[in-house]
């Protein structure tokens, strides 16, 4: 696990382009990502860069969140006319397509 320890440095010590660069990063789960904020060695000169990164984690966690929400349910309601037959009722107007991260 020496591996583990020396990227564990580094992040520690470049945290601000492993925020913003690392897609990685976004796969940090919030006890890690805590543990990493809370150490002493933590190089961070700009505390809006860990602000920003804290913001792009949630960001992303919320918007992976919702697909996973959305993928569950029926995307478009239907229902039986009244002849019998299924008919979609079509997506709610108040519903948004979440925009996709590149």
């Amino acid at each position: 696990m020496m591996w583990r320890r020396t990227c564990y440095r580094y992040v520690l010590c470049c945290f601000e382009v492993v925020a913003r660069d690392s897609e990685e990063f976004l796969d940090l789960p919030p006890e890690e990502l805590m543990g990493i904020l809370g150490e002493d060695g933590l190089n961070a000169p700009r505390e809006e860069a860990v602000f920003e990164a804290v913001l792009r984690l949630r960001t992303v966690s919320a918007l992976r969140f919702l697909r996973t929400d959305e993928a569950e349910e029926d995307p478009a309601p239907s229902t039986l006319s009244a002849n019998g037959t299924e008919r979609s009722l079509g997506r709610p107007a108040q519903w948004k397509e979440t925009p996709r991260l590149t």
